[in-house]
């Protein structure tokens, strides 16, 4: 309604709606096209909070002019246009919605609690009324936001040799000072890892995860693959703008807690 009493589409739109014109290159599809548009835009709204796409709306124009509606589609084909363009593949939902005589197309995404990509492995997040690309640097904060937990997942490249066995004995000793008697510390290194979910078996290897190097990883491998993990610990006394005591520590957390 807005649209046609003047307002123009692309003024509508926000992170959860978007309106596109279906493309057509003399009186025909151009299905490249589209399925260009459906991969990436599935991607975005996947990765925010979900979102629909409305077809054949001239998101620059206003008024009854833009709304050119779709033709000669497929909606079974343009569903499996997204699936096979989307890593892992997004399943979506297409209406058709006859406004005015033109039929239009809404696609819905929902929200996914899984990263999604391309199919060429470009990831895309729809922030305001764009689709951004997110870089590497960024996925962390991405995977967090969907709720996936960083500290149970692993580094690439990192084995079991990362590990320092004096950090192990020290989260041993950990263990028996807060549960005496515990089965778990009388377990060999691997297994009493293994048992606390701090080793995992992946593809026939086992290996640390983010949690067990911050605990019991050796201090050069921390550097090398975790370079944030650091402490700062001040100590005020009664000047509290200089302070009487200052560490910086990039060692693992229990060697920190105890030094401190």
């Amino acid at each position: 309604t807005a649209i046609r009493d003047g307002a123009s589409a692309d003024s509508l739109e926000g992170e959860q709606l978007d309106f596109k014109a279906h493309p057509i290159r003399d009186g025909q599809p151009i299905k490249a096209k589209l399925s260009s548009i459906l991969e990436e835009y599935s991607v975005a709204f996947s990765n925010a909070q979900g979102g629909l796409l409305i077809l054949g709306v001239d998101d620059k124009s206003s008024g009854p002019a833009a709304f050119l509606g779709c033709r000669d589609y497929d909606i079974n084909e343009m569903k499996k246009m997204i699936y096979n363009t989307t890593r892992p593949s997004l399943t979506v939902e297409i209406t058709e919605v006859n406004y005015d005589g033109k039929m239009l197309l809404a696609v819905d995404v929902p929200r996914s609690v899984v990263t999604h990509s391309t199919s060429g492995g470009v990831v895309y997040k729809r922030v305001g009324k764009e689709n951004r690309i997110v870089y590497p640097e960024e996925m962390a904060a991405l995977k967090v936001g969907k709720g996936y937990d960083y500290t149970a997942s692993f580094i690439y490249g990192t084995e079991k040799d990362a590990i320092d066995p004096v950090e192990v004995a020290r989260l041993r000793n950990w263990l028996e000072r807060y549960n005496p008697g515990n089965e778990i510390s009388k377990l060999d290194d691997e297994k009493l890892l293994m048992a606390i979910n701090l080793l995992q078996k992946v593809e026939e290897k086992i290996v640390p995860t983010v949690t067990c190097l911050l605990l019991t990883g050796k201090e050069e491998i921390l550097r090398e693959t975790l370079p944030q993990c650091e402490v700062v610990f001040l100590r005020f006394e009664e000047d509290d703008t200089t302070p009487a005591q200052s560490l910086y520590l990039k060692q693992p957390l229990l060697k920190v807690i105890d030094k401190v």
